[in-house]
């Protein structure tokens, strides 16, 4: 059925699919075949999407996410981009931060926790067991934590060793930086000194390169690899 031309409308399909909508004030869809509803306001501004128990909804800069929209106090993130953030975490911590003058964030780009103070003066995270602090983010910032060990002062110097995997380290970067792997019953190490040339031997593994990454050979026992140069040949 449409009314007015095209700002009034409502269908019905066989599938169960509905919609309905005053356009551009207002239109719903359901699907209830794939458990999904989508409302949109005042479109583009306005959006709020259901599926599987889940519900984000956006209007202009504000954005949010429930995990579980039955329960209004349950896991939850929101934010008015780019200066408020908050919600409550899977452990039923809340969270909230004024960027950039400070706060706190749980589960958030990845990491389990985000604590920082007149961003990018400092900064703190938490992954699994590793805990980083970071000083005029990104330049200079130190890890430790598990079976990893970090320190940047970009560009001067960093490393990074994960135990049992590698070490690794740059100088002036991005001119050099080298490697170690010692990967039980595997061990090795490379180089590349920027733009001139680099190489990485890892077991039977070998490559060489030539102003990186334009000229790269690269062997093994059974593999051959050639770029002269890359990516024309």
């Amino acid at each position: 059925m449409r009314a007015l031309g095209p700002f009034v409308e409502t269908q019905k399909g066989e599938d169960g699919k509905r919609f309905a909508g005053v356009r551009p004030l207002f239109t719903k869809t359901d699907d209830p075949p794939r458990n999904r509803s989508i409302y949109d306001i005042v479109w583009p501004l306005g959006m709020v999407k259901s599926r599987e128990g889940e519900l984000d909804w956006r209007f202009i800069l504000s954005f949010g996410h429930g995990f579980e929209p039955q329960d209004p106090i349950a896991r939850h993130r929101w934010a008015v981009f780019p200066l408020l953030y908050g919600g409550e975490d899977a452990h039923g911590k809340k969270y909230f931060a004024f960027f950039p003058l400070g706060g706190k964030l749980n589960e958030f780009l990845m990491q389990d926790r985000i604590t920082f103070g007149l961003f990018p003066l400092y900064a703190y995270s938490e992954h699994q067991d590793n805990k980083t602090h970071s000083v005029l983010w990104p330049l200079i910032s130190r890890t430790k934590g598990g079976d990893v060990s970090r320190f940047r002062f970009l560009p001067f110097y960093g490393y990074s060793n994960n135990k049992d995997r590698w070490t690794k380290q740059f100088i002036m970067w991005p001119f050099w930086s080298s490697v170690k792997y010692h990967y039980p019953g595997e061990e090795g190490d490379g180089f590349v000194l920027f733009p001139i040339c680099g190489k990485v031997d890892v077991g039977d593994r070998h490559s060489r390169m030539l102003i990186p990454p334009f000229f790269k050979y690269e062997w093994a026992p059974e593999h051959r690899a050639l770029n002269c140069p890359w990516p024309i040949i």
